[in-house]
């Protein structure tokens, strides 16, 4: 450890201490929300390439040490405004748990640190490889149902251009060979922020300049979409003709793929940063002597302020719970106390049809089967008494199709045109692998609100949060089967969505004491 400091030019000994210190009360004070992203990186593979993307800034900013070292360590002022935004929009996340918010901000704030410390100068030295820390946030999943879609489109399209039959329903088709399901695993957004990010790290090595990295990302992508598109029209291609059901040669083949282009990528990347004419940024600047004027250690006492005030302010805030928010426990053992549908319709436990939505962590999902005179309904509400860390509606991995036992086939919107519900209300099709396909028609109930929109469920109960109404939150789900066409679920679903404002006082009543 001596040794390394020793060989660190002494006018940057207390600047980079001064960086780290406060680097280390950033890891400290976000010590959560840092967790909560290496997790994802552990729970999907779409964000597993996330491991390499700070050793390999590190290798980068090394790299470049001896250009570094002949720069002068400046305090940047101007960098505190965009920490302290920042670090606002990270406890606005924090207070809606929404970690992609969360994330961004704390990569922001890492950045902004390192300017307001080190100086502009530096920054502007070190530009890829601190903008190179974007690709640690974990994003992309919003994109997966559309993509998805999109490539099941596409194999149904191809399959028909060569003359294969196929029957296609959403991301379900039958074809002569047998039944194909096009996985979420063949949206491909795994590959294609891979192949983004090796796309500007190769631009960047290959050119040395900044402006070329947004093409070759874009490059990168597209190769790996058009990548990814031929292999799962190969896969379909095969299964129609023969039997490949093993998943692992699906993903080996997609990552086979992915890796033969990726290096093409690489290969012009060499080929050009090797070839006689090529002028990169990597020459060194001028041979000015480093100093310290200007850098003085208060930047870094104000950076670890502006980073700890909002991190104390959001533990102190998000450990109140709430006052007599407890659900009536007579109500959860027996919904009929509350949920009265009048004498048309009969609301009792009954043996599950075996779909409920997955909703981690709810304090209550009640499945009930209704009955107006028509073909029963199961009416499913995913109950939150007040939301907390870990605990909330709308988070990742809350959906109405468990992925397992339902595969969601299809997600649109449906227009109730009923009086109190919103003007449209989600609906998926699902695909029982041992049961009858399902509609679902479903919405957000925040604090005695009705919301149909996912964003807008986040965005109320955020804002009822930071005005100190930590109200409760439920979904409120309605499904039906179906044999051949979805729209025959419809008819017994909407008799039931008649009664929603009963279904409304149902969920007032599970905790009626919330203001």
């Amino acid at each position: 450890m001596i040794g390394i400091f020793k060989i660190i030019p002494a006018v940057w000994r207390l600047p980079l201490l001064a960086l780290a210190l406060t680097l280390a009360v950033l890891v400290v004070m976000l010590a959560e929300t840092i967790s909560s992203m290496v997790m994802q990186w552990q729970a999907s593979r779409t964000y597993h390439h996330c491991f390499f993307v700070l050793p390999i800034s590190l290798v980068l900013l090394w790299r470049q040490r001896k250009r570094l070292a002949r720069l002068s360590p400046r305090e940047e002022r101007q960098a505190l405004l965009p920490l302290a935004a920042f670090a606002l929009i990270w406890l606005i996340g924090k207070a809606g748990q929404i970690q992609v918010i969360e994330h961004l901000a704390l990569v922001a704030m890492t950045i902004s640190i390192v300017i307001a410390i080190l100086g502009r100068e530096f920054a502007s030295a070190a530009a890829f490889p601190l903008g190179f820390l974007l690709f640690l946030v974990p994003f992309g999943d919003v994109f997966i149902p559309g993509l998805q879609l999109a490539a099941a489109n596409a194999v149904a399209w191809a399959l028909q251009a060569i003359g294969i039959s196929v029957l296609h329903d959403g991301v379900i088709m039958e074809t002569p060979g047998g039944q194909l399901e096009i996985a979420d695993a063949f949206a491909g957004i795994h590959v294609v922020i891979a192949g983004m990010m090796i796309g500007a790290l190769a631009s960047y090595l290959a050119l040395g300049r900044l402006r070329h990295g947004a093409l070759w990302m874009a490059l990168g992508g597209i190769l790996v979409i058009a990548t990814q598109s031929l292999c799962v029209c190969g896969i379909a291609l095969v299964t129609t003709h023969g039997s490949l059901s093993s998943n692992i040669d699906h993903a080996a083949l997609s990552w086979g793929l992915f890796a033969i282009i990726m290096l093409a990528v690489v290969s012009v990347s060499t080929a050009i940063v090797n070839w006689p004419s090529s002028t990169g940024e990597h020459s060194g600047p001028s041979e000015a002597r480093p100093d310290m004027l200007g850098w003085r250690p208060a930047m870094a006492m104000l950076a670890a302020i502006l980073i700890a005030a909002p991190a104390l302010y959001a533990s102190n805030m998000l450990s109140k719970r709430p006052v007599s928010v407890d659900i009536r426990p007579e109500l959860m053992l027996e919904p009929t106390l509350a949920l009265d549908l009048g004498p048309e319709c009969d609301a009792r436990h009954e043996p599950s049809t075996g779909w409920r939505p997955s909703f981690q962590h709810a304090d209550m999902i009640q499945s009930l089967k209704v009955n107006c005179g028509n073909k029963p309904v199961d009416l499913v509400v995913a109950y939150y008494a007040y939301e907390r860390s870990g605990s909330a509606l709308v988070q990742y991995g809350n959906r109405l199709a468990d992925g397992e036992r339902w595969t969601r086939i299809a997600t649109s919107w449906h227009k109730p045109a009923i009086d109190g519900l919103p003007k449209v209300l989600i609906q998926e099709e699902l695909d029982g692998h041992q049961a009858r396909d399902r509609l679902v028609l479903a919405w957000y109930w925040v604090g005695g609100k009705t919301i149909s929109k996912t964003w807008q469920a986040k965005a109320y109960g955020l804002y009822r949060k930071l005005i100190g109404k930590d109200e409760p939150a439920a979904l409120v789900a309605l499904s039906a089967a179906y044999d051949d066409r979805p729209e025959e679920a419809l008819p017994d679903i909407k008799t039931v969505l008649a009664y929603h404002k009963r279904i409304d006082a149902y969920l007032r009543a599970l905790a009626p004491d919330t203001n």
